[in-house]
């Protein structure tokens, strides 16, 4: 499969707005891009994220569909046709892989290739319930890719020889950011005086992720030290921006609280600011501690699923544990914040870091995937020309 670079790799998202899984596909997209492979993006138009595929010059093809808040088993149903012409104008007979980076895009859109016996490659990203529809549909999938060891325990059920663990790539270009410049942008920008330490919120807003867990700890923080200043960076998800501006007017640290929105690069932020505070439970994997890390800002975390592998594999912060108490976190951040210098990876490890993380190694990774699954087509010709039946 893929033994030419006429072959195309199709990427299906459902849903406007852009996240981890966005960027490691979009990175993915330009590694693959530059060993000659065609990539294409089936995305509602208009949308946050088709505007960042089109902005990086990748062709995208109007899904003719609003973006997805939900899960209809109705409109699958009645949309695979649709959806199978679409994905058939965007691959035009040439070899092909179904590249789905969500279980929402794999469910809508398994059914349309394999109805034009296109194999389909599952890039497992989240941990979910495992419920009998979800197992049995990542079971039709030819391939699960697994952003971590958290994830491939989460779908341990597949058979070996269908699952892989290939862990996100990550920009080389990050260990050459002007952390200083970026300090200094945004202290500017916050009017903040020399002696603050600026501490940072970078994610999405949902509950999984604790933002409201986040500003508890700040509000603690702030008792013992009330110079400091807290920068949140992202948008609402299951919780609004509303909702924690009104958390913060309510503990009366509205003026130490910075709301920042969704920013791009995202590097930038967590290079511009002293120590970043995740208190994420259940993270797959965690974009935002290997950035940190390989940016040389400090992190402390909770010691959980995704974030409790990066540091127990790299370091370049403070692991807290699952149960720890908003007091607790608090009082380890502060005690982090004082020996920062310290927690900071040294630039040769960090180096030692992006090469094995690279997109070229990733990319090498997942095409040794793809070369696996050649067409269902292919393959009825091949069991038939060494005279296997079944």
């Amino acid at each position: 499969m893929l033994s030419h670079t006429s072959a195309a790799v199709v990427f299906p998202f459902l849903g406007k707005g852009i996240g981890g899984s966005h960027i490691s596909t979009l990175i993915l997209a330009e590694e693959l891009r530059r060993r000659g492979l065609d990539c294409f993006f089936l995305c509602p138009q208009g949308t946050r994220l088709q505007k960042e595929v089109v902005f990086r010059g990748f062709p995208s093809f109007d899904t003719g569909e609003p973006p997805a808040d939900g899960w209809s088993a109705i409109d699958d149903v009645l949309r695979c046709p649709a959806r199978r012409n679409t994905l058939a104008a965007a691959i035009r007979n040439r070899e092909s892989i179904v590249h789905c980076n969500d279980i929402a895009a794999l469910r809508s859109w398994l059914p349309a290739a394999k109805s034009l016996a296109i194999p389909v490659i599952y890039h497992h990203r989240s941990l979910n319930r495992m419920s009998v529809p979800k197992r049995l549909l990542l079971s039709c999938a030819d391939h699960v890719i697994c952003i971590s060891e958290s994830t491939f325990q989460n779908a341990a059920f597949i058979s070996p020889e269908r699952i892989s663990v290939i862990l996100n790539p990550f920009q080389n270009s990050l260990t050459t950011i002007d952390r200083k410049r970026s300090a200094q942008e945004l202290r500017r920008e916050l009017d903040l005086e020399s002696h603050q330490r600026l501490i940072g919120f970078v994610g999405n807003f949902w509950k999984r992720k604790r933002p409201d867990f986040f500003i508890e700890v700040a509000s603690i923080m702030l008792r013992k030290v009330p110079t400091l200043h807290f920068a949140i960076f992202g948008r609402a998800g299951d919780i609004t921006r509303e909702a924690l501006e009104c958390q913060v007017n309510a503990l009366g640290i509205a003026h130490c609280v910075s709301f920042l929105g969704f920013r791009t690069p995202p590097e930038t932020n967590l290079a511009a600011v002293d120590l970043i505070l995740a208190p994420a439970i259940g993270e797959p994997f965690g974009r935002t501690l290997l950035e940190a890390i390989l940016l040389g800002t400090p992190y402390v975390a909770t010691r959980d699923a995704g974030h409790e592998e990066i540091f127990e594999r790299w370091g370049g912060g403070v692991a807290v544990p699952r149960d720890a108490t908003v007091q607790e976190f608090a009082a380890i951040s502060l005690a982090a914040l004082d020996r920062r210098n310290q927690l900071s990876l040294c630039a040769d490890s960090c180096a030692q870091i992006s090469q094995e993380l690279s997109p070229r190694k990733h990319a090498d990774k997942v095409i040794s995937v793809y070369r696996r699954y050649p067409k269902e087509t292919e393959r009825k010709v091949e069991t038939e020309r060494l005279g296997v039946r079944g």
